[in-house]
């Protein structure tokens, strides 16, 4: 468990620090005394959870917990205060906190099953949070593909017409028509990302060897610019998925580390057998991800290209989730990106030889 403790009483840090060691076998804990430099340590660091004092030099009171939320609303945060007031305490959770513990009152049972479910009930409002969404998103498909793709199509098809028949359209005429049917292309593509994601289909399972997907996928995906590193078994590592989706989800992530680096760098992927999983791993040494896109990354929307609607990592993500398997993403400013996915082997078909964990 990584924790970010934000207090500025030192014997009050100590007393969590000598906590958490009598009731928990491995964890890391990060200490800053005022809210900015917590703030500031979460840019480049990722954390489980955080520890909150509302009290801080640089911060007084729920403004503290407000300020925390609109930086990074999707970390669990347990408001830890000397003052036992029950009025505040409702605010804090009305606010966004998961629990408020009151100094010197918290058990070390009570802190360490605060902070763990701190982080599950999280988890849990994130997916139902997602699940709206992407209910949200179907009905949106479905009316987008009904009223604007068929005028999208009448305006490329007049715009192919105008093409054809006018006997000599000047040099800006032309340029016009190019750009019509350029912008209703893309338009298209957006649509039918939004549909895809929005009705994506159950898996259909079969047995693959992840280094034979991985060096198709690179065939496809590799300027002379970018330096390309393969840390592939040498044995089959098979596992169950279905190909097609499994192909556009690695192939996405692949595809955005090419293009990060337009200007050169090298490109990383690993894959290994971890207990019962397949874990992948692809990073680049490009830009990295701004710090205010991190939260979000997964989200429609979100993207870094200014020509992107921001759909292709979110795809990504309904493909992991239906495969239920899990997707990280790990960046610094200037240093590059790492995606690491791990899916479940599964109960694998036929005569399929696959490595064994070790």
């Amino acid at each position: 468990m990584k924790i970010l403790l934000i207090e500025d009483n030192p014997g009050d840090a100590r007393l969590v620090q000598e906590a958490l060691k009598e009731s928990l076998n491995k964890f890391t804990i990060k200490i800053v005394e005022k809210l900015e430099q917590g703030l500031d340590f979460l840019l480049s660091e990722d954390v489980d959870v955080v520890m909150l004092d509302m009290n801080l030099p640089d911060s007084q009171g729920l403004e503290t917990l407000i300020k925390f939320q609109c930086r990074f609303p999707r970390l669990p945060v347990v408001i830890m205060t000397a003052v036992a007031d029950e009025v505040v305490a409702v605010q804090a959770v009305q606010q966004g906190a998961q629990d408020y513990l009151v100094k010197g009152q918290a058990s070390v049972a009570l802190l360490t099953r605060a902070l763990s479910y701190a982080i599950e009930r999280k988890k849990m409002q994130q997916q139902l949070l997602e699940y709206e969404k992407m209910a949200y998103l179907g009905k949106l498909s479905g009316f987008i593909a009904h009223e604007i793709r068929n005028p999208l199509a009448t305006i490329d098809t007049s715009a192919y017409y105008l093409e054809k028949t006018l006997k000599e359209p000047g040099a800006k005429t032309k340029a016009h028509l190019e750009r019509i049917r350029s912008a209703v292309n893309r338009a298209s593509a957006i649509i039918k990302k939004l549909i895809d994601m929005s009705r994506m289909k159950e898996p259909t399972p079969e047995n693959l060897d992840i280094a034979e997907l991985i060096n198709d996928l690179v065939k496809e995906n590799h300027p002379d610019c970018v330096k390309l590193v393969l840390d592939l078994p040498a044995r089959p590592l098979v596992f169950l998925a279905d190909k097609e989706q499994l192909r556009m989800a690695l192939g996405n992530i692949i595809r955005n580390g090419m293009e990060a680096m337009s200007e050169g760098g090298t490109l990383t992927i690993a894959a290994r057998r971890v207990e019962n999983d397949v874990e992948i791993s692809v990073r680049d040494t490009g830009p990295g991800i701004p710090p205010e896109i991190k939260g979000h990354l997964f989200e429609p929307f979100a993207t870094t290209k200014h020509d992107s609607a921001g759909f292709g990592l979110a795809i990504v993500k309904t493909i992991i989730d239906k495969h239920h398997g899990t997707i990280q993403a790990a960046s610094e400013p200037g240093k590059g990106t790492k995606f690491t996915i791990r899916l479940p082997v599964g109960e694998l078909t036929g005569k399929a030889v696959s490595e064994k964990p070790g």
